[in-house]
């Protein structure tokens, strides 16, 4: 078989992640693509995760045909290396061949990455551009496959800014229900002084609801978002 891997935070998931997967999966005539949420990205230390099953499930929520996804980096703790989720995947498909998608972006960071010559071994790096400056001396020298996709806007950050067109109505709704993000969101597109008044309303009403035995999460949330 034809697997690829596809690791990221998908923190959340959007619309651009399942374009390049559906690329990806034409482009390469894979049998599988396995989406692998990572639990931390080494390069993304101060970085707000919401948890790895709800990451999971979101994932869950959008898979399309030949797409699955693992739970392995999710249970590991700690920073996830790309070196331990290639080991842990070549011992499970020991006959088939694999790749592993990237960014053009991450290109230039490529000799940064833990055992990157044991890891071109295993796997064939497949890169998707995420603009049209690439970085063709590691295209070559760590023998990558380069996708000729479209540049897609979409991103975590856009939606973390407030661009909700990124996710689709799947994922938003679940949010909603999950009520994530939210404090993110806020940071992101208010200015700070009401920022931090939300912060206080929200403290204030956690004070309030365990004085008159409400629900704390409910008056949490609606002060903050008021």
């Amino acid at each position: 078989m034809k697997i690829c891997l596809f690791g990221g935070s998908f923190n959340p998931i959007h619309k651009g992640h399942i374009k390049i997967a559906k690329e990806a999966i034409n482009f390469l005539n894979l049998d599988k693509l396995i989406f692998i949420p990572c639990q931390k990205n080494p390069f993304k230390k101060n970085n707000y995760y919401v948890s790895g099953e709800q990451r999971i499930e979101m994932i869950k929520l959008v898979l399309e045909n030949k797409m699955e996804v693992s739970d392995f980096d999710i249970k590991r703790q700690g920073f996830s290396y790309t070196i331990d989720t290639i080991k842990y995947f070549k011992n499970k498909y020991p006959n088939d061949e694999l790749f592993f998608i990237i960014g053009s972006d991450n290109l230039t960071k490529l000799s940064k990455w833990k055992n990157i010559d044991q890891i071109v071994r295993m796997v064939k790096f497949v890169v998707f551009k995420r603009s049209n400056k690439i970085n063709k001396t590691n295209i070559k020298k760590y023998n990558c496959l380069l996708i000729n996709n479209q540049i897609y806007n979409e991103s975590s950050t856009e939606f973390l800014n407030g661009n909700f067109e990124v996710l689709s109505e799947k994922i938003l709704h679940y949010i909603g229900k999950e009520k994530i993000y939210f404090e993110n969101i806020l940071k992101n597109i208010l200015d700070e002084k009401r920022y931090l008044h939300s912060l206080h309303a929200r403290n204030f009403a956690i004070e309030l609801a365990k004085v008159n035995n409400y629900d704390v999460n409910k008056a949490a949330f609606a002060a903050l978002v008021h």
